[in-house]
């Protein structure tokens, strides 16, 4: 917005009455988020020029005082224009106080490095509050809805937990149009009064949900969230003890990395959850979105084990349940990584031969001794010490031809439908014994 004198004589008359509330605030004794509409009802003029009809005018001030918000060059804040996903990740980022990362969001092929909105959605994307429209997209200049908006601060403010406890009917006459992933954010949204009907600048008992959320009803949220967090949690905690059936919450989950060839991990309901009436807690279902990297076994009594097996990401999807009926879904992100790519249930053996013996043949199932794989075979084999033996593969088979005495390492790769392992055995040959060796039959 451009400076002139008008506006610096306001500015300062503005400072002026700050500071005048400020102190008449805490002489009084009252919060300071009481403060913010006080503010914005002394300006003694607008700042922007289109905010006379907006619904959300004392929150849009308050604000774009605390450097939350912006208006445009013109003099005009836009209350009505819609927003993109790259201006809600700033708008999220600034009030959770959250430090920009670039580095999180590098894996967003439409996210530049030197784009302005980069450290935010990297900021996001650390706080588990979005990870994108794709493993690989963010969709930065997408237009947010208002039903992705209300989603988008629930979870950042970790609410979207309770989604599953409200059973409260919708009492919007559009509530049809709500899409199934939104809905019961919506009614937590409702029920603790983050959104409420009069307020939504349409007509009353609407909502539009898949209409695009203007810049006012980003304000409003984010004024409500900011300001007045303590008192949606207060409200959010009677909802959970209103609840007629109560769920798991949710542990903190650390991701976990694993190395292919290494242990094993399980988990059991309870290292992912507790229960709020101290229920029994179990995993009742886990996917695993690539398996190629690690398989799961999931036991009738809900315990999860995870086994390494090739190198790479990955995310195990979660359902945990209480014995009430109670369920809570969370993801462990899954890292496997190149290890000494020889799993518990395969130990370096040795293969003893005579130089004498003529050339024999290994399956892949004689070096990975475990029979849990189909189709495995033998892609390649190398030896540690040249001149001992001569290696080849045929039709997935090593064949192993004597040379000399001695031993070396023989490392070979065993490829199955999940992927590429490495493997290692011993080869030891030695020279036949001559005293045990039969006389050349004599010839008359």
């Amino acid at each position: 917005m451009k400076n002139n004198g008008r506006t610096t004589r306001s500015s300062k008359i503005t400072r002026l009455a700050i500071g005048f509330l400020l102190l008449w605030t805490a002489l009084a004794g009252q919060p300071y988020f009481n403060v913010h509409k006080a503010v914005a009802a002394a300006e003694a003029q607008p700042v922007f020029t289109d905010l006379e009809n907006a619904y959300a005018k004392q929150e849009i001030m308050a604000l774009v005082q605390s450097g939350v918000l912006s208006g445009y060059d013109d003099g005009t804040f836009a209350p009505n224009r819609s927003l993109s996903r790259a201006e809600l990740a700033k708008v999220l980022a600034k009030i959770m106080h959250l430090e920009e990362d670039l580095h999180a969001a590098a894996k967003f092929r439409d996210v530049p490095v030197d784009s302005w909105y980069a450290g935010y959605v990297g900021a996001l994307v650390r706080s588990d509050v979005t990870n994108g429209t794709t493993e690989i997209s963010f969709s930065p200049h997408a237009t947010v809805s208002r039903e992705e908006l209300i989603v988008f601060f629930l979870r950042a403010w970790k609410m979207d937990q309770l989604a599953s406890s409200s059973s409260a009917p919708l009492a919007y006459n559009d509530s049809a149009a709500i899409s199934p992933w939104a809905e019961a954010s919506i009614r937590v949204a409702a029920q603790i009064g983050i959104i409420q009907e009069k307020d939504n600048g349409l007509a009353k008992s609407s909502l539009a949900p898949t209409a695009p959320a203007e810049r006012q009803f980003l304000a409003r949220l984010a004024y409500e969230f900011s300001v007045h967090y303590e008192l949606y949690r207060e409200k959010a905690k009677s909802l959970i003890q209103r609840a007629p059936n109560l769920n798991p919450v949710l542990k903190p989950i650390e991701p976990l990395v694993l190395s292919t060839g290494g242990a094993s991990k399980t988990y059991r309901g309870e290292d992912l959850a507790s229960d709020p009436e101290s229920t029994p807690l179990h995993i009742s279902s886990a996917t695993l979105d690539l398996p190629k990297h690690a398989r799961i076994e999931l036991s009738p009594d809900g315990v999860l084990t995870v086994h390494p097996m090739v190198s790479g990401y990955a995310k195990i999807m979660i359902k945990i349940a209480d014995t009430d009926g109670g369920i809570v879904e969370t993801e462990i992100k899954l890292t496997i990584k190149t290890g000494d790519n020889l799993p518990a249930e395969t130990t370096v053996h040795t293969v003893g031969r005579s130089t004498r013996t003529p050339s024999f043949t290994l399956l892949a199932t004689d070096i990975r001794t475990t029979p849990d794989y189909e189709g495995m075979y033998i892609e390649s084999a190398k030896a540690a010490t040249d001149g001992i033996a001569a290696l080849s593969v045929e039709n997935g088979a090593l064949v192993i031809k004597p040379l000399a005495a001695g031993t070396t390492a023989i490392t070979v790769s065993i490829r199955n439908k999940y992927g590429l392992n490495t493997y290692s055995f011993n080869l030891t040959l030695v020279e036949p014994d001559p005293s045990k060796q039969r006389p050349p039959v004599q010839s008359h």
